[in-house]
């Protein structure tokens, strides 16, 4: 092999593997005159995986279709309190359940007149981390789940 082609044969190797490194064997192809044309081996185990990944299926693959489904609903209870103030409440219930300010007090003010009122309705999962965070904020809540009527 010429020596400017065995520098740029080397190059191509070197690249290629500096731009694949999780590449198991990299095989180079270079246009040669037909009476010095080499061919690279390539590993018996990376055949089989060439192979076997281009080899067409046996049969006709059949997607299935995914259906969906949402997590059941739940409600959180607030319940009133003695020991946090309206306004701690309050700003609670804006910051980790996302309220609206005004929403937030509404619910606040109905827990603290009527004794408990719903904050909202969300996935089981949220419900749940909601209510996990109001209670290390040292409020009462509880989580009830929506019965769904089929």
């Amino acid at each position: 092999m010429r020596p400017a082609l065995s520098f740029l044969v080397g190059l191509v190797a070197l690249l290629g593997a500096c731009f694949a490194p999780h590449a198991t064997a990299w095989t180079t192809s270079v246009s040669l005159p037909t009476s010095t044309r080499t061919r690279h081996a390539i590993s018996p185990l990376r055949r089989a995986t060439i192979t076997a990944a281009t080899a067409a299926p046996a049969q006709p693959v059949i997607q299935k279709e995914r259906v969906l489904k949402r997590a059941p609903n739940s409600k959180l209870m607030l319940f009133d309190d003695p020991v946090n103030t309206r306004s701690y409440v309050a700003r609670m219930l804006a910051t980790i359940c996302q309220l609206h300010d005004k929403d937030a007090f509404r619910v606040m003010n109905t827990a603290h007149q009527s004794g408990s009122c719903a904050v909202g309705t969300w996935p089981g999962e949220r419900c749940e981390l909601y209510a996990n965070q109001m209670r290390d904020a040292g409020l009462i809540v509880e989580v009830e789940p929506i019965d769904v009527v089929s």
